[in-house]
């Protein structure tokens, strides 16, 4: 009966630690640190794309399926790209960050978070990367090369909603400047 009792909880314990995951055994792609081998060859540009517009032009005009080229900076947020997605928030260029504010010290200036909510949801846009379902890859944009907050970059791709909402769209494409 003993032996019986100490088999059990030995089987109890072994099949509790089998459902916990180390993650530092999760495959790269789940941690979102392994963009090579996950995100689609030829998606970092090496030449600008012609003619990119600004957000806040596309974001009135662009509609589902039409293909656009924009530029803007990685940024509108203190976190603007996604750890665990391929996603990111591009804020038009022309939208101040407060690193260009004399004397502004803020630890995040990519932020911009001395422009008022409202301006800042017309002038950006969510930038993500799908895979043939629709959904984002499981792999964050921010280990491409030169993909950082702050980043100024020439995006194409299909415009997933538009309009008056949000500017989602599907990149197959990004360049970044230099």
């Amino acid at each position: 009966m003993r032996w019986t009792c100490v088999s059990m909880v030995i089987l109890a314990t072994s099949v509790l630690m089998a459902g916990c995951d180390d993650p530092a055994d999760a495959p790269a792609a789940r941690r979102g640190t392994d963009a090579a081998s996950t995100l689609p060859a030829g998606l970092l540009l090496t030449a600008a794309p012609p003619e990119p517009r600004n957000i806040a032009d596309l974001r009135d005009t662009a509609r589902p399926g039409a293909r656009v080229v924009l530029r803007g900076v990685v940024a509108g947020r203190a976190e603007p790209i996604a750890s665990n997605r391929a996603m990111l928030t591009l804020l038009d260029a022309a939208i101040r960050t407060c690193d260009s504010v004399p004397g502004d010290s803020c630890p995040t200036p990519w932020d911009a978070c001395c422009e008022p909510s409202d301006v800042l949801a017309r002038h950006s846009a969510t930038i993500q990367v799908v895979d043939e379902s629709g959904q984002p890859l499981r792999v964050s944009l921010s280990s491409m090369p030169g993909i950082r907050p702050a980043a100024r970059l020439v995006v194409t791709g299909k415009v997933r909603s538009g309009g008056e909402g949000s500017l989602v769209v599907d990149a197959d494409g990004i360049f970044v400047e230099r």
